[in-house]
């Protein structure tokens, strides 16, 4: 998983032309870690041509416990009442 400060960085690269052993050589430096494979990176950069964003999109989450015993609790007592 990458962070937000470390895609930046990785598509800044790939604008600049640089190619894929020059930006692993960059990010090591920079990050003292391994780099991102390069599908990931391929990926990465066919997100940013889309959204002109490299941040990670909403996704749908799960409604909460509470929320559905709330609502059942309001059906019963409409019923009941």
């Amino acid at each position: 998983m990458l962070f937000l400060k470390e895609r930046i960085p990785i598509v800044s690269w790939k604008q600049d032309s640089k190619t894929y052993d020059e930006m692993c050589q960059l990010y090591q430096r920079r990050y003292g870690k391994q780099p991102p494979k390069r599908a990931n990176i391929r990926l990465l950069v066919i997100k940013f041509t889309r959204t002109d964003s490299v941040a990670d999109g909403k996704h749908p989450r799960r409604p909460s416990n509470m929320r559905i015993l709330s609502k059942d609790f309001n059906s019963i007592n409409s019923l009941v009442a």
